[in-house]
């Protein structure tokens, strides 16, 4: 799974900058609760917790973890969260 989450990283971030057009302050941490079937297929991705981010970002997060495909967990599946965080870097 984190190998896939860092192959993610991009797709987050792209997510992250199209948001700090509307707003360039915007920071926080979003954390995706997604369920994974047997076969590594994302059944599901919710947003666990957003805090300080805007809505069209977690969802575009969320949007980008139920797009992915993970390595398949068998049995019946299993949830992992995945967090992630934006700071503002300094200049």
């Amino acid at each position: 799974a984190e190998r896939v989450v860092a192959g993610l990283r991009a797709k987050f971030r792209s997510c992250y900058n199209q948001g700090l057009q509307s707003d360039p302050t915007m920071q926080g941490a979003v954390t995706i609760s997604a369920k994974i079937a047997p076969n590594g297929e994302v059944s599901s991705a919710d947003i666990a917790s957003n805090t300080g981010l805007s809505s069209s970002v977690a969802s575009c997060i969320a949007r980008a973890v139920r797009n992915a495909n993970f390595d398949a967990p068998g049995g019946t599946g299993s949830t992992i969260n995945i967090p992630v965080k934006f700071v503002q870097q300094g200049k």
